[in-house]
């Protein structure tokens, strides 16, 4: 639901008269950590065990970090990591989710929408 919140929030945003602001949704991947320090009991062990097989080291996670950081505006929009959302449904779907969200938000708090 992010990625597709980020893409129409990047899509309105080449829309506004503002300053250019590049937007980019990311993911570092699974990468090996502590997040499993207060995990007991059998879950511990297979959340362990899935993590050797298929997490990669928090260093390379944090290049698409840096790399989200330092790109130009061919990245705005984009979601950054092995795969990129981006097919005909993806975008009813974010326009969908957007038009849900935005309601909220100004039921939340009027006018808040009006900055994009």
């Amino acid at each position: 639901m992010e990625v597709f919140i980020v893409r129409e929030l990047a899509r309105r945003i080449n829309q506004s008269t503002e300053p250019k602001v590049i937007v980019n949704c990311l993911t570092p991947g699974a990468c090996h950590s502590d997040f499993a320090r207060e995990m007991s009991g059998i879950g511990t062990y297979a959340f362990k065990a899935a993590a050797f097989v298929v997490a990669r080291s928090t260093e390379v996670g944090s290049r698409t970090l840096v790399a989200a950081a330092g790109a130009g505006e061919e990245s705005h929009g984009e979601y950054m990591a092995d795969s990129i959302v981006s097919n005909d449904e993806g975008v009813k779907t974010q326009k969908r989710l957007w038009a849900e969200l935005t309601e909220k938000l100004e039921r939340i708090q009027p006018g808040v929408t009006k900055v994009v």
